[in-house]
């Protein structure tokens, strides 16, 4: 299963038709091989990600300033195009990391102060 997900690609429904399984079945599996990796990684690579996603979203700021300055609009539709893509990848990396209730990152939050917000 994990070569059909990981490696493959393969969605769950289309590996869930392949061993001839509940797509429950395959999901939870998907669900145990995030935590059991999550479990393994080093502090400093789950840091290592964390900053690259920082860098990237410093430099989706910098492509958003442009878009907003553009006046050409096939160049604005491709500056929009590329902040879409840009966008996605983050978001499903994030969605990646915190595919579960044990997630990668959760070692790194911050506790939330009820207080906070009074």
């Amino acid at each position: 299963m994990n070569e059909l997900y990981f490696e493959k690609h393969l969605t769950a429904v289309k590996i869930a038709d392949v061993l001839g399984v509940n797509r429950n079945t395959v999901n939870g599996d998907i669900k145990l091989a995030y935590v059991q990796t999550s479990e393994s990684f080093p502090d400093d690579s789950i840091l290592l990600f964390l900053n690259q996603i920082k860098k990237i979203e410093a430099q989706m700021i910098t492509i958003e300033k442009d878009l907003e300055s553009q006046t050409d609009f096939s160049k604005k539709i491709i500056l929009a195009k590329f902040l879409f893509q840009m966008n996605n990848s983050v978001a499903k990396f994030y969605q990646k990391m915190t595919f579960h209730e044990h997630d990668v990152v959760h070692r790194f939050r911050k506790p939330i102060d009820p207080f906070h917000s009074m």
